[in-house]
């Protein structure tokens, strides 16, 4: 259901509903507003799939409808906790279905070596391979060492032996191209971008290591998480998308470097006393887009905590670029 601009109807009452099984289950979209009140002002920029405008009623025996309310006002994002949420609202396609490879269960914290279809310029650097850590994020580079360039969407201490997927896709051509074309396209209007090459890496409910233990065997102990790469062969851009993320046991960390570590930016500074909780991650954006954020990885843009689409929540405040301390010790 799509919705563009309604003015308010006349007050004889007005109502937004799907109905199936004779009326047996009847989904009204005001059960996912606040009071049970739809200002019609609202229908075109709320969503249940992290799209303004447009909500999606899966009509299958399969499926069952949720409901997330961002509400948004002028020049600003205002996302609510309430309600229900889409199950990957800002992750790209990942998986078997979507023909990912799934790198095997093994007890190594470097999991796979990647070489890529297309260079991947990353600041003052370009890149051939890429190496997916469970716990490190990706490491630029052939292999991890403490002089690589890392993009690391979380961190924290996670056990891959057992429970969990980390999947990964190159793609160069295709509807996620058109995905990643249109998403930066929006984000940075003044930019003139069409994607060549997208790799999209994905950890999938991957367990804490803690909760890993027979004593402490929490199912619901996990994270899921991407990082998606996106070039034309010039310009390049990072999408770290979070889905559902619980309470890790041991510190966590978001962020990514460049330049040996001379510049380590963490998203926590962009949050007020420079702390995250991990539920924050799946409404926060700096692009306006709750659980993603996007980092221009070139030398002609700069990471902002908001960019000119409006502020983020929580209130930004510029990050410290000046850290030289090792991100994978913070």
């Amino acid at each position: 259901m799509n919705y563009g601009d309604i003015s308010p109807p006349p007050p004889d009452g007005y109502g937004i509903e799907l109905t199936h099984s004779d009326y047996i289950q009847i989904i009204d979209l005001r059960s996912c507003s606040p009071n049970f009140t739809i200002d019609v002002v609202n229908l075109k920029t709320s969503s249940n799939i992290n799209v303004p405008g447009r909500w999606v009623i899966p009509t299958s025996l399969e499926s069952n409808f949720s409901c997330s309310y961002p509400s948004r006002s002028s020049g600003e994002s205002t996302i609510t906790r309430g309600g229900c949420s889409s199950a990957h609202g800002a992750l790209y396609p990942f998986g078997s279905a979507a023909g990912d490879t799934v790198i095997p269960h093994v007890d190594s914290t470097a999991l796979a070596s990647v070489s890529l279809l297309q260079p991947f310029p990353y600041f003052n650097r370009t890149y051939r391979h890429i190496l997916i850590h469970d716990r490190e994020g990706l490491a630029l580079g052939p292999w991890f060492s403490p002089n690589e360039d890392v993009i690391a969407p979380f961190t924290t201490e996670f056990n891959y032996t057992e429970r969990g997927n980390i999947s990964y896709q190159q793609y160069t051509s295709g509807d996620v191209l058109h995905t990643a074309t249109r998403d930066i396209n929006s984000y940075f209007p003044n930019v003139t971008f069409t994607a060549t090459w997208v790799f999209v890496v994905t950890w999938d409910r991957v367990v804490y290591w803690y909760f890993n233990s027979t004593e402490n065997n929490d199912q619901n102990a996990t994270a899921t998480f991407q990082a998606v790469l996106i070039s034309d062969d010039d310009l390049s851009f990072v999408l770290m998308n979070y889905g559902d993320i619980s309470q890790p046991p041991e510190e966590h960390e978001s962020g990514y470097s460049h330049s040996n570590f001379t510049q380590i930016i963490h998203l926590k500074s962009c949050f007020p006393n420079e702390i995250i909780d991990v539920a924050d991650l799946q409404i926060s954006s700096n692009i306006n887009v709750p659980g993603r954020w996007v980092i221009p990885a070139s030398l002609k843009y700069n990471f902002t905590c908001s960019y000119s689409s409006g502020p983020i929540v929580p209130t930004p405040k510029e990050p410290d670029i000046t850290q030289t301390d090792r991100f994978d010790n913070v």
